[in-house]
């Protein structure tokens, strides 16, 4: 519960961030290290917002069914669709945070919130998904690696 407290106090929505600590626009070219940090971000801020939805979905949270914590978790979501993780979208930084971070964090938080999410918005984010970790990255992987 303090947790999510915290997080929607601090959630601050603006161009490249959804909390002022976690900015991840791309950085200027040739800055791999700033890549990795921000790449991290994003997979951080879908983190944090998984940790909403589960707040707003367990009983006894302080947050159970909160109307305005649904509300600002489901605007994280369309605004980090917006602004980074969409189909179409170059990547930058640690490829983990792209492939594995994210898509796993994201996910969890529209399982969540699955009858809050609306359809057309849940297929921008699956597709996202498809476009950063196509089928030809993990078809040849069969079993655990």
């Amino acid at each position: 519960g303090a947790t999510t407290t915290r997080l929607r106090k601090d959630m601050r929505i603006a161009p490249g961030s959804l909390w002022p600590d976690a900015v991840f626009t791309a950085p200027a070219p040739g800055d791999d290290a700033e890549a990795v940090v921000r790449s991290g971000r994003i997979r951080d801020s879908y983190e944090r917002l998984r940790t909403m939805a589960f707040a707003y979905n367990q009983p006894n949270t302080g947050h159970t069914h909160d109307p305005e914590l649904l509300k600002c978790t489901l605007r994280g979501l369309e605004h980090m669709n917006a602004e980074v993780y969409r189909a179409g979208r170059e990547t930058y930084g640690n490829w983990y945070h792209w492939r594995i971070g994210a898509p796993q964090a994201m996910q969890d938080a529209c399982v969540l919130l699955y009858e809050h999410v609306p359809a057309e918005s849940l297929a921008r984010y699956l597709a996202a998904v498809d476009h950063f970790v196509p089928d030809r990255e993990v078809e040849d992987r069969p079993g655990v690696s």
